[in-house]
């Protein structure tokens, strides 16, 4: 591949993506371990947290989600710009992709929205909304 002056730039977008994807793994083994705790307080009426410690975790692993939702959207901006730059044809379909990002950043608000305002509510299953996507 011929570099360019935009090579360096793609190669870090995607050592952040990278890191953000790990990120993303971890929180998703969060989820899973809080979504199991759920189920042993259905089952047993003991989970590994306490509900209060059910919902900090939640919170924390929304606000990561939220976080990794931006991360994404600005490596797909920047990717769209260079190909832009480069007057590539894939433009269209990299477009497409900002947008899916932008609206996967507006839901991942709107669930950290619902997680924070909830986080007293003893009412509250930390499963209801804790399957985090991007």
């Amino acid at each position: 591949m011929k570099k360019d002056r935009y090579t360096a730039k793609e190669i870090q977008i995607l050592d952040i993506q990278i890191i953000a994807t790990v990120v993303f793994i971890l929180s998703l083994v969060l989820s899973i371990i809080l979504t199991y705790d759920e189920k042993l307080k259905l089952q047993k009426n003991k989970g590994i947290f306490t509900g209060q410690q059910s919902r900090r975790i939640s919170l924390f692993n929304r606000i990561v989600v939220v976080i990794l939702a931006v991360v994404f959207v600005y490596g797909n901006y920047v990717t769209e710009k260079i190909a832009e730059a480069r007057k590539k044809s894939n433009v269209k379909y990299l477009k497409l992709q900002l947008l899916t990002g932008e609206i996967s950043l507006i839901v991942s608000i709107i669930v950290l929205y619902i997680v924070y305002k909830n986080q007293e509510n003893e009412n509250f299953n930390v499963a209801d909304t804790e399957n985090p996507t991007l």
